[in-house]
Order: C-alpha cells, then sequence, then structure tokens
C-alpha cells in the first residue's frame, strides 16, 4: 500500500502540472488573442472613438443584471449600447430608436447578428433597460420583459461599457450592477405572534399562529391569511431562475395559491387554485406585464378543503412548471419572460388559508419529455457543433441554464441495439465548463460495448475507467453521476463503470452527444443535483429529552443486539429495500486498551436458501492484527494490512448492484452483490456496548425511505374521514403535541399520498388518545393500525395490521375482511401504565410473505398464495383517538406520490362492516 501510495501521488503530481502547463499556456495564448483582437476588434478606429463610455465595470460576477434606467428627457433618437468583453469574443447589445441588435464578434473580420427586434412603444423616462447575464446566455429585457436574448459561452467577462454614439451633454440614465447569486429562502414561519419576518402584507389580514405552547409540540407554527385578495410578500426584484415550493392548507370557501416574479401587481406570474360554478376546480396560471394579462396554462385540478397540498412553481429562462404533490400539472414556455423579482403569498374569499413550511431554491431540476420535438427547438436546450472524425454525424447538446458541480444526467432512449455494428460513440457530459468536461463514452461493438469515463481538460483527454458492458436493451434507462471525486455510469438500474480521484472539479454545464442514426431516439433527458443518500434519522429535537418518548427519540435504542457468534452484533431495527449506506466514525469507540474488532454488516433476515445464506457482508477492523477485512462475499475474503494507517472510518454500502466497502472514505472493494443480499437487507454493526457514544458514531443513509416527524405541515397525507391534526395526547397534561387522528362511532383514516412497490416495510410508534370520558385506565384503548397494498379509498382493499383489533381481544392480520392471523395475546394493556407508553409496530410485506411485530416481538407471519398488488398505505382507528410520534416507511421503489383525486374521499369501507 505504501508503494501504492507513492506512485498515486508521483503520477499525480505530474498530471498536475501537466494540467496547470496546459492552463497557463492557454491562458497566454488567450491573453495574446484578446490584447491584439478583443480589446476593441473593430475595422473603423474612427467611428469606435466616437462612442462614449457613460458606465462601466471591470470586476464582473458571472451572473448579473447591469442596468439602465432612462431619466427625463429622454432623447429623440435614443443610441445606446451596452459592450460586454470576454476572453475570446466581444457582444454589443445596442439600442437605436425603438430597435434593439445583439452582434457578437469573435476575431476583426468575424461578425453575427444573434438576435434583432423591434419595440411596438416609445421610449419614456422611468424605462429600465436590464442586460442580464446567466450561465450561458445573456438576455435584454425592457421593464422587466425580455425582448432579445444571445447565447455567451461559459466565459468569463472582463469589461462591461454602457455607450453612447457620441459625448452626450447630460447622461439621459442612471446606472447599476447588481451582483445575482445562488437563491436560498426558507420559512417555518416560527415568528412571534406580531413578527411576520420577511413578509410583507400588500392586503387582507395576515397572522402567525401557533399553538398553545408551541416548544412541545412538533409542528407548532403556521401563517393564516385572510380578505378578498389578501397578499403577502418576500423576496428582491432581481430573484430569478428559482423553485418555490409552499404547504398550503385551504379553508372552506377560499380561493389560494401564490405570485412569483413579483414586483408590483402588474408585473407578476399568478398562481390561482379556485372553484368555479357548478363546484368545478381550476388551477391557473397568469402572466401579468405591463397590466396586461394572458392565461398561460389551465387545468382541471379538484381539492379538498381542511387538506393540505404542496404547491410548488418555477421558471426558469421562460420555462415554467407547476406542481401539485409532486406532480408536473403545468410545463409551459413563455417567449418573453418576467425579469423576475419577490414571491407573493394569496387567498381570496372564504376563511382563508394556511401556508408553512415554504422554500425557495435555485431550478436545478430539470426534465424534457421529446415525444414529438426535435432536440433543437425545445426551450433550455443548447446546440454544441461537433467535430466530425470520420464516423458518424451525432447531435450535440447542453441543457442551460444550469450550472452543476454535483449532478446526474438520466436519458431514456430507444433503438440502440442497431447501434451494435457502429462505433459511433455515446458520451454524456458532466462539468462542462471553460475548457474542460467529464464524460461517459460508451462505444459499440459485438457482444459487449466498451465503456469509459474520460476527463477532458485542455491538455488532452484522460481515461479514469473503463469497463465492458452489455448491449443497451431496446428501451433502455442511462445516467451518469458525479459526486465529489467520484463519478459512475448506470445501465437500467446497475452501476456498470465507476471512477475516483476525478480530477475535473468546479460546477458546469451538462449534456448528451447522441449519433445520427434513424431508429435511435431519446424519449427523455433529465438533469438533477446528485445528493448523497438521505439520512433516515428525522427527530423532533425538544422529544429527545423526554425519558418516556426514549423508545422513538433516543438513537440508542434503534438498535438490537444479537448473540451468538465471536463477537455481539447490534442490528438495526429498520429495513432498507434500496441502496444503503451506512458508516461508522471510530474516534469515540475504540478502547486503546482493550482493542476489540468493530465493524459494520449486512444481511438479509429472511435469506434462507443456500449454506451461507444467513451470512452477512461483513466490514470489520481487527485494531490488534492491523488489517480491515470484507468477509461474505461469494469468491472469498477480502484482506488489506496496514502498516502505519489510522483507520478513522469505515463505510458499507449497496448501490446501484454492487457493494463498496471504503476505508477513511477511500474505496477500498468494489464487488457485485451477492443474489441473497439483492431485496431486503438489515444493517448492523460490531463492537460491544449499546452507548450514546455508539449511537452518534454509526449513521445510515438509504433511499426508498422516508421518515416523518410530522414537524413539517402533513401535505403528504391525505385524510380521509376523522381529525388529523396536531394536538396534545394528555388531557392531564396538555402541554405535549404531536400527530393524531380520532373520530367516535366510525372510521378515522388517514392514507399517504406515497405509493409503495412490491416489497414494503413500515414501522411507525403509536399510543391512545386519552379520553376521560370513557373511563381512567384506558379501558377504551383499541385499534392501532395500518393498512398496505390497498387503492386509496377503501382499507378492505388491503391488508390491515391491527394492533388491539375487535375490542382489543388481540392483534391480527386481515386481508380485506378475513382474518388470516391472529396472536390473541397481544394486546394494548389496558392499565394505567399505558398512560405514557409508547408502543413500536413493524409490519412488512415480502413477496408473498406478510410479518407484524410489536415492540420487536413476533405478533404473526403468514403466507397469502395470491397477495393483493394494490399499492397504498395509511394509517386506522376505529371508535377511537390514535396518537403518531414517528413514522418511517422503506421500499423497492422510488417513493412518489400517488395520482391527484378526482373527487373527494368516501368514508373507507373497513374490516368491521356487515
Amino acid at each position: 500500500p505504501a508503494v501504492n501510495a507513492l506512485n498515486k501521488a508521483r503520477n499525480a503530481l505530474w498530471i498536475n502540472i501537466a494540467i496547470a502547463a496546459a492552463v497557463l499556456l492557454a491562458v497566454a495564448l488567450g491573453g495574446v488573442f484578446f490584447w491584439q483582437h478583443m480589446a476593441e476588434p473593430v475595422t473603423d478606429v474612427a467611428a469606435e472613438t466616437a462612442w462614449h463610455t457613460l458606465d462601466q465595470a471591470r470586476r464582473i460576477p458571472r451572473r448579473f443584471a447591469y442596468v439602465a434606467t432612462l431619466t427625463d428627457p429622454v432623447p429623440t433618437n435614443l443610441a445606446l449600447r451596452l459592450r460586454l468583453i470576454g476572453q475570446t469574443r466581444r457582444l454589443d447589445l445596442s439600442i437605436e430608436n425603438q430597435t434593439i441588435t445583439i452582434e457578437e464578434q469573435t476575431g476583426p473580420r468575424h461578425n453575427n447578428t444573434l438576435d434583432r427586434t423591434v419595440l411596438e412603444k416609445d421610449w419614456a423616462p422611468g424605462d429600465a433597460i436590464a442586460i442580464v447575464k446567466t450561465p450561458d446566455t445573456v438576455g435584454l429585457y425592457v421593464n422587466g420583459i425580455r425582448k432579445a436574448f444571445a447565447p455567451w459561452p461559459l466565459e468569463q467577462i472582463v469589461q462591461a461599457r454602457w455607450q453612447m454614439p457620441e459625448n452626450p451633454t447630460r447622461v439621459p440614465a442612471s446606472f447599476r450592477l447588481q451582483k445575482i447569486g445562488a437563491l436560498v429562502f426558507a420559512d417555518d414561519f416560527m415568528h412571534g405572534e406580531e413578527e411576520l419576518g420577511a413578509w410583507k402584507p400588500q392586503s387582507g389580514t395576515w397572522t402567525v399562529h401557533a399553538l398553545q405552547n408551541p416548544i412541545r409540540s412538533a409542528n407548532p407554527f403556521s401563517f393564516l391569511g385572510r380578505g378578498d385578495d389578501a397578499l403577502a410578500v418576500a423576496g428582491k426584484w432581481f430573484w430569478r431562475d428559482y423553485d418555490v415550493s409552499v404547504a398550503v392548507h385551504p379553508l372552506p370557501g377560499s380561493a389560494f395559491g401564490m405570485k412569483f416574479c413579483w414586483n408590483d401587481n402588474d408585473n407578476a406570474y399568478e398562481l390561482l387554485w379556485k372553484a368555479e360554478d357548478k363546484g368545478k376546480k381550476v388551477l391557473e396560471l397568469t402572466r401579468v406585464a405591463a397590466g396586461q394579462r394572458r392565461c398561460l396554462g389551465r387545468v382541471s385540478a379538484p381539492f379538498v378543503p381542511a387538506s393540505w397540498y404542496r404547491l410548488q412553481a418555477g421558471q426558469i429562462e421562460g420555462r415554467i412548471f407547476v406542481r401539485v404533490d409532486g406532480h408536473t400539472l403545468m410545463d409551459v414556455q413563455d417567449d418573453e419572460p418576467l425579469l423576475g423579482g419577490g414571491i407573493g403569498l394569496w387567498t381570496r374569499g372564504g376563511e382563508g388559508t394556511v401556508f408553512d413550511d415554504l422554500r425557495v431554491v435555485p431550478v436545478e431540476h430539470v426534465t424534457i419529455d421529446f415525444a414529438g420535438h426535435s432536440t433543437r427547438n425545445l426551450p433550455l436546450l443548447r446546440h454544441v457543433e461537433l467535430t466530425t472524425d470520420g464516423s458518424r454525424p451525432r447531435v450535440g447538446m447542453d441543457v442551460g441554464g444550469i450550472l452543476l458541480e454535483n449532478a446526474a444526467i438520466q436519458s431514456d432512449m430507444n433503438g440502440l441495439p442497431d447501434l451494435t455494428t457502429s462505433d459511433t460513440p455515446l458520451e454524456w457530459v458532466l462539468r462542462r465548463g471553460e475548457g474542460r468536461e467529464l464524460l461517459w463514452r460508451m462505444v459499440p461493438g459485438q457482444g459487449a460495448w466498451q465503456a469509459k469515463i474520460l476527463a477532458r481538460q485542455p491538455g488532452g483527454e484522460t481515461v479514469l475507467a473503463e469497463a465492458p458492458t452489455p448491449v443497451p436493451a431496446e428501451n433502455a434507462h442511462l445516467s451518469f453521476h458525479v459526486l465529489g471525486d467520484e463519478a459512475w455510469g448506470i445501465l437500467d438500474g446497475v452501476m456498470v463503470i465507476r471512477a475516483g480521484d476525478v480530477p475535473i472539479r468546479g460546477q458546469g454545464l451538462c449534456g448528451l452527444r447522441l449519433p445520427s442514426v434513424p431508429g435511435v431516439a431519446l424519449r427523455r433527458l433529465s438533469v438533477a443535483p446528485e445528493q448523497p443518500l438521505p439520512f433516515i434519522a428525522n427527530r423532533v429535537e425538544t422529544f429527545t429529552h423526554e425519558e418516556s418518548m426514549q423508545n422513538w427519540g433516543s438513537a440508542v435504542l434503534e438498535w438490537n443486539v444479537e448473540y451468538g457468534g465471536k463477537s455481539p452484533i447490534y442490528w438495526h431495527r429498520s429495513d432498507f429495500w434500496r441502496d444503503v449506506a451506512v458508516r461508522m466514525t471510530l474516534a469515540h469507540v475504540l478502547n486503546p486498551d482493550d482493542p476489540k474488532i468493530v465493524g459494520l454488516a449486512l444481511r438479509n433476515p429472511e435469506a434462507r436458501d443456500g449454506k451461507d445464506a444467513n451470512q452477512p457482508i461483513s466490514l470489520v477492523f481487527d485494531p490488534e492484527g492491523r488489517r480491515v477485512r470484507l468477509l461474505g462475499l461469494p469468491g472469498g475474503d477480502k484482506e488489506l494490512r496496514l502498516m502505519r494507517e489510522t483507520v478513522t472510518s469505515l463505510t458499507l454500502e449497496r448501490r446501484s448492484g454492487r457493494i463498496l466497502a471504503r476505508m477513511n472514505g477511500t474505496l477500498a472493494w468494489n464487488e457485485a452483490v451477492p443474489e441473497r443480499l439483492k431485496t431486503l437487507c438489515q444493517v448492523g454493526r460490531y463492537g460491544r456496548g449499546n452507548t450514546e457514544s455508539w449511537a452518534k458514531a454509526v449513521t445510515i443513509q438509504a433511499a426508498g425511505v422516508d421518515t416523518f416527524s410530522f414537524k413539517r405541515a402533513p401535505a403528504d397525507w391525505l385524510p380521509a374521514s376523522g381529525v388529523w391534526e396536531v394536538t396534545n395526547r394528555w388531557q392531564c397534561d396538555p402541554r405535549w403535541s404531536f400527530f393524531s387522528g380520532v373520530k367516535r362511532g366510525g372510521p378515522a383514516c388517514n392514507w399517504s399520498k406515497f405509493r409503495h412497490g412490491s416489497n414494503v416495510t413500515i414501522e411507525f410508534f403509536t399510543g391512545p388518545k386519552m379520553d376521560r370520558s370513557r373511563g381512567k385506565h384506558y379501558e377504551y384503548a383499541a385499534n392501532l393500525n395500518a393498512v398496505i397494498c390497498a387503492d386509496g379509498r377503501d382499507i378492505i382493499s388491503g391488508y390491515s395490521f391491527m394492533f388491539g383489533g375487535w375490542n382489543d381481544r388481540g392483534s391480527q392480520i386481515v386481508r380485506g375482511k378475513k382474518i388470516i392471523a391472529e396472536n390473541r395475546r397481544v394486546v394494548i394493556p389496558r392499565v394505567g401504565a399505558t398512560h405514557r407508553r409508547w408502543f413500536h409496530v413493524k409490519l412488512r410485506k415480502s413477496g408473498n410473505l406478510l410479518s407484524f411485530w410489536v415492540d420487536g416481538a413476533l405478533v404473526a407471519t403468514v403466507k397469502d398464495t395470491k397477495p393483493l398488488t394494490g399499492d397504498r398505505f395509511g394509517l386506522w382507528t376505529w371508535d377511537n383517538g390514535m396518537m403518531v410520534a414517528q413514522f418511517r416507511v422503506s421500499t423497492d421503489t422510488a417513493l412518489e406520490t400517488a395520482p391527484l383525486l378526482t373527487d373527494a374521499l368516501p368514508v373507507p369501507k373497513i374490516p368491521y362492516d356487515k
């Protein structure tokens, strides 16, 4: 390892020296070219010197708005231009009377007119001319409306000058340069009742609503607007290219929505969800510019008053999308988009609207559907000229407007097997910037294709990884990812190539290069930030210190010890069906005086077939033997002998069909996932003791998992019956509030808006809601239930797991109305000790096997030879109150929301119905 490390360091040094030399040479040549040709690349020197500079800037941010506001009086024949000088080109944005022209010059004799338009109105005092620079375009806006734009490569602007053709006696405008940075704004409305934070009411009545004792509640604050046309706004005029989402809770009789790119009521995009004649509900998107209104989109979209929804809208380069609960309801293009502006929360009539959990972020996630469209004619796509190398012609495109460092580009394609006899490569491009890019190249071939990950820089191409890959299917999904210094390519869900030590860093564009071959078609392309797997922990801090809530508020009690081997293993109580990563930080758990083996493990607790079916895959560190080992692989164990290295962390991952084992963050092994571990997975750790130090030392991240602590508005849930809200559990101590559902004489049912896959695990902590009128010792406790595999309407369409069912005679697994398993020993104790007790309920569907646990004890397990195929899940009780402290779902698909309802939900049919 020491020799390898030395060689690696030496190679890296020479590579860095070569890169630095290439960059210095490129900069020098660019400088020579700039100073010889670009400082003033015109042939008519006399004409150029006649232009007078009114205002200029030399330290130019990469994103900016440079604004000229006309003063009184405006010249009769207005002539004005902004000259932008880059490292290899110059751009003139000129105004001559009502004509706007954008011209590019890349050398003394290389001029090109990129855009030209004629305005319909005369200039007037107060008119604002804004030149806006985005990552890869320059646009000219008049009074906040884009009138012309042109591409600009990823190249630094070194000078910007506002000019007139002669020295004026009076400067006819005032100027300001506004830097535009990455926008992040969030508000959970945790303000005092008389404090509105950044919000400025424009009309109506706006108040912050807080629960009686907010310090002991999961989600105590919200923002309430009332009035015939109530609007509260926040933000600045230069906010742009953003995505705003907010949880909304319409009260009876209200229309509601938001405004974005708002500067005043005559200039904004308006999104309003309203009821029309005969109760029809529609969602309408309107563009308001200079007081002129134009409908951009209108869809039928029913909503249920008193339910929560997540409303989302965004705009980038004129592309506007509107989503409700994750579903895109509108995707339209405004050819003259608004420059930008603040955001507004909006409600009209009725009892008002409650808002919560607002977030504004840059638009960084775009999906483009190519059905019926040419790749050259879609917004946001930038055509890339490709040099010919004797192979078939290719189409090059970048997704414009979005710069990402950690990114994923995903594509759905048809017809790739037709390329088997061709040598024309496909390329997915990330971090494309000034003279550098990271790419995944797929070269077709007979029997197998060849994949490469390359770094392209001014000094040439470097192959970072190379591997044969299967021929893609007729309908294939391919994606290229980069996170930190790692890049990998995925073909139909399986990682087929991976590279470490990626030298290309920094933000860049994402793109795709395709062969122009009949039958090969790009159906869909998406770009998004590449994020680490999300952490599964999601707790409300105020509950973690309360002794009676430790079983769900403490990380220590999530681990259960199992004895029987050389060393006990502590297994986490949750299940994982998709990618999972577990990391152990050793600083606070290693004992130098008693060096014991520590490590991590993955296993399938249901695996039965084969000699090693139940054997975990383990990554262990032996401090005494000075070695790290990877155990349990079908091909044999792996071992890394240590010299003087200090082991600070271990990481074990199941990722896209591979097992990745890391020491100190560096990949040590990359192996195929054994067959036994391709579905259900549990996470374990080696190391004696179950303490706070151990709980902090081990963290878990996973896909297909969501944990609800109910500290946000419950916009991911859809109540079908009963009252579901954050309220107190105990009448004798009303300080503590939790999420709950209650109904006397009938069912209280709450559906998750998410859909689960064919395999699913659900776990939650629950307890009965106190009701003194029904007894002092919880004589009424019963029916703390969950349902899976349902249709989202009737509980009897799925499997019910009933804790304390049939008036607490036991606990049951019920298919529809039929009890298929029952354990009469597992009941809700109807005693005073239940008063502060929280029960852990866990249920699992794995293929045709159904399993049910309460507080870690198996209630029942049963096989259903014809398992149900529904994909909806929820919580329910009957004639009772049910408190829910924390809820976790894990499944084998991405958690996506179900289709929006077309009508109100009926009271669900339940197993007790006759």
